[in-house]
């Protein structure tokens, strides 16, 4: 019989039990099997109130390219990490100078939401 994810999310989840979620790293979590560095990123990101991770997902790099002009920007997550760490640091720079004052929490959510469709002039 097929388990589906079972396998795969039992064996992250025993993996975690002795990670401490609120003090933990990228390079803790993607220890995790089956977390990557975006999905590490993402948690933390969305976790830690000052947290300064930039999570490179589609919206993120379609905002880069069509809302800021960066070229050479890749529809998917790079896998490279001297790449994702070079786009980041660019990210981070558009993410204060177009929102500044927000968490970058914030402002993800803002171009996700932007990005998305789901916000208007309204």
């Amino acid at each position: 019989y097929k388990t589906g994810q079972y396998d795969r999310i039992t064996r992250a989840i025993w993996q975690s039990l002795n990670l401490d979620l609120s003090n933990c790293s990228v390079e803790d979590l993607t220890r995790i099997h089956g977390v990557g560095p975006k999905t590490a990123r993402f948690f933390l990101l969305h976790s830690r109130e000052f947290c300064d991770e930039i999570v490179l997902d589609t919206h993120i790099l379609r905002w880069m390219k069509d809302r800021c002009g960066i070229p050479d920007v890749p529809d998917n997550t790079p896998q490279n990490l001297t790449r994702y760490t070079e786009l980041s640091e660019i990210c981070r720079g558009l993410m204060h100078q177009n929102y500044p004052g927000l968490s970058l929490a914030k402002i993800d959510l803002l171009i996700w939401t932007e990005m998305s469709g789901r916000l208007n002039d309204d």
